[in-house]
């Protein structure tokens, strides 16, 4: 044993209470959690609820209720954590995660790796993460999937993230009704709408939007955005690109 402490055996169960996450660079909240492990210290399978009301990442004045259920495999010698799955709820959308967060030579913490998908999820509630808005600029159903990446350093959260995936909106509307109005004409007149057929019918579009998503730097990029509108069969691609800085 001596010879090996990795082998080491070892279970049980444990409970954290009020850990303030604000200790961490880029994100607040006040974290609850019970779950138990087994295993050795070289290969711990660990499984447990976490809890954090009050979840918010810095910068963003919103907060947000933040469930998670998780399975992960942790070398209890340096720390290195692999996530299997891990379940999030918040709002009316659910995020599944899996991948890794580890230590690499010449830097100082530990690199985290994720693989996330959104299958049943709501844009208004991943936006309310990441802006200071009084409302979302948008609401509608989202799916996505994306790898992100979340290297060490002194800078804030969103110019440490790294982010690359694909994402597909259905049923969008725009909050602002100055934005959306423009919108609503344009679908209308896809479908050759009279004047007065466009008074008595607004429209919704962007009820099928999809393109790509990504972010270095605290700059996030839109790519390949398309829609179609409802009952034609009309489509824009829109070929051009979106910076938004955050």
């Amino acid at each position: 044993m001596d010879d090996d402490p990795a082998s080491t055996e070892l279970s049980g169960s444990y409970t954290y209470e009020r850990v303030k996450l604000g200790v961490f660079e880029g994100i607040a909240g006040t974290l609850s959690s019970q779950g138990k492990f087994n295993g050795t210290l070289g290969h711990i399978d660990a499984e447990g609820d976490v809890d954090v009301p009050d979840f918010k990442v810095s910068g963003n004045g919103h907060a947000v209720h933040l469930a998670s259920s998780f399975h992960a495999v942790i070398d209890g010698a340096n720390g290195d954590t692999h996530l299997t799955r891990v379940e999030s709820h918040f709002g009316r959308t659910t995020v599944i995660s899996q991948g890794d967060v580890k230590g690499h030579p010449g830097l100082h913490g530990k690199t985290v790796r994720l693989a996330i998908s959104v299958n049943q999820g709501r844009i208004e509630d991943l936006l309310r993460l990441f802006t200071d808005s009084a409302r979302p600029a948008e609401t509608g159903e989202v799916r996505l999937q994306t790898k992100v990446e979340l290297p060490p350093g002194p800078q804030g959260f969103l110019r440490r993230l790294r982010l690359d995936g694909e994402f597909g909106i259905g049923g969008g509307r725009f909050t602002d009704a100055k934005v959306q109005m423009p919108m609503n004409r344009l679908a209308e007149s896809a479908r050759g709408e009279t004047k007065d057929q466009e008074e008595v019918d607004p429209a919704t579009v962007l009820s099928n939007l999809k393109g790509r998503v990504s972010a270095n730097g605290g700059i996030a990029k839109l790519s390949n955005i398309s829609f179609t509108e409802p009952g034609t069969l009309a489509e824009i691609e829109v070929r051009t690109t979106s910076l938004i800085r955050i």
